[in-house]
């Protein structure tokens, strides 16, 4: 029987942000992120239903709720040398 643990936080550098890239828990999550972006193309906003801001609140939620530590900010986009965008 596997038990539940609390997701707790792993990428604290560009080496640990690197090594994640490389995973297959990265390619999984982005092959998820890629379906759901899927059924959704061609869906016009007005098409989506009640529901549709959701995602919006849950992600403002979140952030809130987890805001960088302070000593490591969020990486990505223009905070990390390994990203695509080259830390730009």
């Amino acid at each position: 029987m596997t038990t539940y643990a609390p997701p707790t936080k792993h990428i604290f550098s560009a080496a640990h942000l690197a090594a994640f890239q490389r995973s297959q828990s990265h390619d999984d999550i982005l092959a998820f992120i890629d379906a759901l972006n899927a059924s959704v193309v061609g869906v016009k906003l007005t098409q989506a239903g009640e529901g549709s801001t959701v995602g919006g609140v849950i992600t403002e939620e979140l952030t809130a709720a987890h805001p960088p530590s302070g000593r490591y900010p969020r990486l990505g986009a223009g905070h990390c040398e390994t990203h695509p965008t080259g830390g730009q």
